[in-house]
């Protein structure tokens, strides 16, 4: 793994997550608070949960430490506030990965956990469970907002990098 290679899937999540927050913020508070079969209850608890990971990852690749405090809803007084975060997050993450060179990705970090032994882990590993979190998360979100008549459409890596990687890249 590469630099280049981690940038572009960091860009992904970002492009994905952005296209599933365009669609929430069209739907009622009921809407995004109601709780339904989804992994984390309502909408807004799962999206929630998929921006904690990200923050959480990031915090810990940089500091060795995944933070002790989860972010929850109450973080946020709407929707927009919390994707404004989730924004922010995606660019520390660029940055972080933007500041590393082709051995540190590919070099293992070392963090400690509240609830568990120290651990090792490489850190494309890291990104790639992010991002691969996310997927799982994007896709119930995605399922919950067709039913709610907003579908985010297709969010498959592929289409990201054959029409908007290539575009960014020219």
């Amino acid at each position: 793994m590469n630099v280049p290679e981690l940038l572009t899937l960091l860009e992904y999540n970002h492009w994905a997550n952005e296209r599933i927050f365009q669609r929430a913020a069209r739907l009622s508070t009921e809407q995004l608070t109601v709780s339904s079969w989804l992994s984390h209850g309502a909408l807004l608890q799962t999206l929630v949960h998929n921006v904690d990971t990200v923050w959480s990852w990031r915090a810990c690749c940089q500091q060795g430490v995944l933070p002790a405090e989860y972010i929850t809803e109450k973080s946020f007084p709407d929707i927009a506030s919390l994707r404004k975060f989730s924004q922010a997050e995606s660019e520390q993450w660029l940055a972080y990965i933007r500041s590393l060179t082709d051995e540190q990705v590919n070099g293992e970090i070392e963090y400690s956990w509240p609830r568990a032994r120290p651990r090792r882990q490489r850190l494309w590993h890291v990104v790639a469970h992010v991002v691969n979190h996310g997927t799982q998360h994007r896709s119930e979100a995605g399922a919950y907002l067709a039913t709610c008549g907003h579908s985010p459409g297709n969010l498959d890596l592929i289409i990201f990098t054959s029409k908007y990687k290539r575009e960014t890249s020219s």
